[in-house]
């Protein structure tokens, strides 16, 4: 079955070969991601997709190892989470217009009760209280999203929010 944004809470749990990280990890072995949940900064966005830096989430235990692994020294981390990217590589990934992107959405003018809003692709791209996904604004973009890629394509995008 395809993996889908609603059934997780915060951020996806690790799945099986993802040396501890959340989702799927963050070493595919591959230019082109293949099937999983794929955690990363989108660097940029244009029409038909984004500029993906893939990166690693790690929470609890595995996350205080490899903060240490890195060098830090603020161990445990801080709200249990750490974030690593030991790669350059940033992938240039196709998003079709009508795939679901799962926008946080913190403003005073969202008064559903629930941070996520629902948004297609072509929406998709403003500007929030906690991160920055809008890539037309003097803003550096500061952009973290999950990328659901079932059968060799994205059916699914969330922003993930740190604190």
């Amino acid at each position: 079955g395809h993996l889908r944004v609603e059934e997780f809470g915060l951020f996806p749990p690790s799945f099986p070969g993802s040396d501890g990280a959340a989702g799927t990890g963050c070493a595919p072995g591959t230019d082109l991601l293949p099937d999983g949940v794929w955690f990363g900064w989108v660097e940029e966005r244009t029409s038909t997709g984004i500029e993906f830096d893939l990166a690693c989430f790690w929470t609890g235990d595995r996350a205080n190892e490899v903060a240490l692994e890195h060098g830090e020294t603020d161990v445990p981390v801080p709200n249990d989470y750490y974030i690593s990217n030991d790669a350059d590589r940033v992938r240039m990934v196709a998003v079709p217009p009508d795939v679901p992107v799962s926008h946080l959405d913190y403003s005073e003018t969202n008064t559903s009760g629930d941070p996520y809003v629902a948004l297609t692709f072509a929406e998709w791209g403003g500007l929030t209280d906690y991160l920055n996904c809008d890539f037309d604004s003097e803003h550096e973009p500061f952009c973290l999203v999950w990328l659901f890629i079932n059968d060799g394509g994205v059916t699914e995008m969330a922003e993930q929010y740190v604190p």
